[in-house]
């Protein structure tokens, strides 16, 4: 890792609206909602993933130490030795909610699962509070967060099954969906 986390806020990739987008402060935790001509820190990488595509095991072992190796003299990146592992180039990548293969990217089991454990969250909410602004901007940073993810693979049955099987029905009293995005109902 270069370097550390500045006490201060960080843009994440996520978007709240047209105007806002959503930061991680690293100085006490919090998550906010920021306007986007406002300045934050940006953090480019997160993870690291090297996908070794020889079919020959050791020649493969010895790699590691030359990426290892070029890692850190070059960029200044260390390797965390309990996040090397290999594996047939064609069982895929896991990186950022999906698995890269060799023709196609898939959403990740892991980011369905948040997905879903996201919508009932919402559900529960919306049973045990009243509807405030709050509530609703809630509502739309965290389901158009996984919508904007999902949408950039072929999940749309995928996305519109889970939303019509597991959504309560009284959200779309406040909300309406067009393309890949929540809105709120005037």
């Amino acid at each position: 890792m270069v370097g550390g986390f500045a006490n201060n806020n960080y843009w994440s990739s996520t978007e709240n609206d047209n105007n806002n987008a959503w930061n991680q402060n690293f100085n006490n935790g919090n998550q906010n909602n920021n306007n986007k001509n406002n300045t934050n820190y940006v953090r480019a990488i997160r993870g690291f993933k090297q996908n070794i595509q020889y079919p020959k095991v050791k020649y493969s072992k010895r790699l590691i130490p030359l990426l290892t190796s070029y890692l850190s003299t070059t960029l200044q990146l260390t390797l965390h030795p309990k996040k090397q592992y290999l594996q047939h180039y064609t069982k895929g990548v896991r990186f950022l909610g999906t698995v890269i293969k060799p023709n196609r990217i898939y959403i990740g089991n892991r980011t369905k699962g948040n997905f879903y454990m996201a919508i009932e969250k919402q559900n529960r909410l919306l049973q045990h509070k009243q509807l405030k602004i709050e509530l609703l901007q809630g509502f739309l940073s965290s389901m158009n967060s996984y919508l904007g993810i999902m949408k950039h693979y072929k999940t749309y049955r995928l996305r519109m099954g889970l939303i019509l099987k597991y959504l309560n029905p009284m959200w779309w009293k406040y909300v309406y969906l067009v393309g890949d995005k929540f809105g709120v109902k005037k």
